[in-house]
């Protein structure tokens, strides 16, 4: 068996239908071998979204995150489509891009989506911040691929203040186990140097979800 993190998996294909629950309420999603999450939402994009949401909605006064308009909201290293998908329960009339390194992963963020009616979104191939390279989002969201090594994860990072629009959040979530308090620090001292600021938004059920917020 390959890793999630593979670009072009090696297992056989097979896809297993799940209902997950989330904000007391129901999707179906296609999962599939070699794809992060194949059982179901895990943890911590559960914890991720549920972070996001309770920001945005104590920060709406802010016309960075109205209702009112149409933003762009990146989910990095989308794996099925989880976050965005719930996200856009909640925000639907905003546009979607997803970008996985994993082939099989893009394809079933496209079906994940399309099943649940989300009305504008986009789904590329990339390992790293390569997919809209002259795009400025409104909103990111990084669930990293911890096994890909701290390496490549402090390099998503790194990257992410230059792809946020003026007054837009990058929100990130790291195990405790995965070392969600060294990752701390690092995301601390790059917001004294990207002209942004940084919070710990939430600990829950062994995750911490940290904020990126340009100034």
């Amino acid at each position: 068996m390959g890793h999630y993190f593979a670009t072009e998996p090696e297992s056989v294909s097979k896809r297993v239908l799940h209902e997950i629950e989330f904000a007391n309420k129901s999707w179906q999603v296609e999962t599939d071998n070699e794809v992060f999450a194949k059982h179901g939402l895990d943890r911590g994009s559960a914890v991720l979204v549920k972070a996001i949401l309770a920001d945005l909605t104590e920060n709406n006064a802010n016309s960075s995150v109205s209702t009112n308009k149409q933003l762009n909201f990146y989910d990095l290293a989308c794996g099925w489509g989880a976050v965005s998908l719930l996200v856009a329960n909640f925000y639907p009339n905003w546009r979607y891009y997803l970008s996985d390194v994993n082939s099989r992963a893009c394809e079933l963020a496209i079906a994940n989506l399309t099943r649940s009616k989300v009305k504008e979104f986009q789904v590329k191939q990339a390992s790293d911040w390569t997919a809209w390279p002259q795009t400025k989002f409104d909103i990111i969201a990084l669930n990293p691929p911890i096994r890909t090594g701290k390496a490549h994860v402090k390099a998503l990072l790194e990257q992410a203040p230059a792809f946020l629009a003026k007054k837009a959040n990058f929100y990130c979530v790291i195990g405790k186990k995965q070392g969600a308090e060294s990752y701390a620090t690092y995301l601390s001292q790059l917001a004294e140097l990207t002209n942004c600021t940084y919070a710990l938004l939430s600990k829950e059920n062994g995750f911490y979800v940290f904020k990126l917020s340009h100034r």
